[in-house]
């Protein structure tokens, strides 16, 4: 089983024009067992945020 992934965009317009652009990840991960039992191969879960670029443009409104 392969795990999924999520991704957000927002983008900040002002007059009719994208002043920015940023996303957001979601990871729900995934785990894969052997033979055995073991653990073959894994990701983790995680959410990635890239937003600061869009923080700066609203503060300077």
């Amino acid at each position: 089983m392969m795990g999924e992934l999520t991704l957000f965009t927002l983008k900040l317009i002002r007059n009719n024009q994208k002043i920015e652009e940023v996303s957001i990840s979601v990871n729900y991960g995934y785990i894969q067992f052997n033979e055995d039992g073991n653990v073959g191969d894994m990701v983790a879960e995680g959410i990635n945020i890239e937003i600061s670029s869009v923080i700066e443009e609203i503060e300077c409104i």
